[in-house]
């Protein structure tokens, strides 16, 4: 019996030993591999004037589009996608500006065109009937797109595209006119906003097949017009009075950000970080609950160490963040006075070393009743014998 004690205590402690060494391991590596924040211009298209914008970003941050300047005057631009391997890379032959992203960003939303990497350029098909439409939003696999048509007579109708096919939405919805601005992850659910000309105001709404319309609060005939919305529909975010940035959820409603006047806004898949800028004179910014609204470039600078990346930068709008939270992108003055677009990638986060720690402890425990039930194995062979 001894012997076997012995064997077991050797056999508990070299357990132990590797569990240390495997933990130490994991830290180790986890802080050789784990990637750096930083900061990068992206460029811009060949020609014309040196002016990108970037509007979009998929899902993990690896694609980027917008538009860029191609001749002498800022109206002058064509829709770019770029990417580490290619960087920026214009995808459309005529004046046009890439506005919208799948999650995994083959399909790019490029005016009244829907790009594919694997088909091109496809035209939208207007609705009948209708002077002007315009695309605004895409699902995460770029199927369905939503927007408006106008008749030329301040009559607007939501529209939806869905494969080849172009629908009114007015018949759907229940409202007789509106302007889909946003639609959730899988085009289920919609936001836009409702237009009373009499008063001049604009009346913010979501729509889901389940619920129907809900409109947010309008308090003092103000207007609220959506931004942009959660994947799943359950916030959103816009602008009050077409400047003042908001928050809204069915169960809080309208919460005002406290910031001064925006041009542009983006909210995070999951809600929890919205970005925005104001074009005329900055900062872009970012807000999270935790922390409200903060100079995006301060943050950089602070808490992601990329001030020496950001020498002679001035950031004016952040208009998407990846849908892992990991990367923004937007547009500022460049060191050379210019208006490039940016990207900012906010790193990998690294689990505290006391989760490894906590894991490795906690089998130690286990080694112990494995020994436990060792023993009372071998009392219980003595006393058969």
């Amino acid at each position: 019996m001894s012997t076997m004690l012995a064997h077991h205590k050797i056999v508990v402690s070299r357990f132990i030993s590797f569990m240390t060494a495997l933990v130490a391991a994991l830290i180790s590596a986890n802080c050789i591999h784990a990637e750096q924040a930083y900061f990068m211009g992206l460029g811009d298209l060949p020609g014309g004037l040196y002016r990108s914008k970037a509007k979009d970003v998929s899902a993990d941050g690896s694609v980027v589009v917008g538009s860029s300047v191609i001749g002498p005057t800022i109206n002058d631009v064509q829709a770019f996608r770029w990417t580490e391997e290619t960087g920026m890379v214009s995808i459309a032959p005529f004046t046009s500006e890439a506005r919208r992203i799948s999650s995994d960003g083959t399909t790019i939303l490029v005016g009244l065109n829907r790009w594919t990497a694997d088909g091109g350029m496809e035209r939208l098909p207007a609705l009948p009937g209708y002077a002007t439409t315009a695309a605004i939003d895409l699902s995460a696999d770029g199927r369905i797109v939503v927007g408006y048509a106008s008749d030329g007579f301040f009559e607007d109708r939501g529209v939806r595209w869905a494969g080849s096919g172009v629908e009114q939405l007015a018949p759907i919805i229940g409202l007789s006119e509106s302007t889909i601005i946003a639609t959730s992850a899988d085009g289920a659910t919609l936001a836009g906003f409702e237009s009373d000309y009499a008063n001049g105001i604009r009346k913010g709404f979501v729509w889901n097949k389940n619920t129907g319309v809900k409109y947010f609060a309008n308090p003092a005939n103000s207007s609220y017009q959506p931004i942009g919305m959660s994947a799943d529909g359950s916030i959103v975010a816009g602008f009050k009075d077409l400047r003042q940035p908001f928050i809204w959820t069915e169960q809080s409603g309208v919460v005002p950000l406290n910031t001064a006047d925006s041009d542009y806004m983006a909210i995070s898949a999951d809600g929890s970080v919205i970005v925005g800028g104001y074009q005329n004179s900055g900062p872009g910014w970012i807000w999270d609950n935790a922390h409200g609204v903060r100079n995006l470039q301060q943050v950089l600078t602070t808490e992601y160490n990329l001030g020496s990346s950001l020498t002679g930068w001035s950031l004016r709008a952040a208009e998407s963040i990846s849908a892992d939270n990991r990367t923004i992108v937007g547009w500022g003055f460049n060191p050379n006075g210019n208006i490039e677009a940016f990207m900012a990638y906010l790193g990998t986060p690294v689990p505290e070393p006391s989760m490894f720690l906590m894991a490795g402890l906690a089998l130690i425990p286990l080694a112990r009743r494995s020994k436990e039930r060792t023993l009372m194995t071998q009392r219980r062979s003595s006393a058969r014998a």
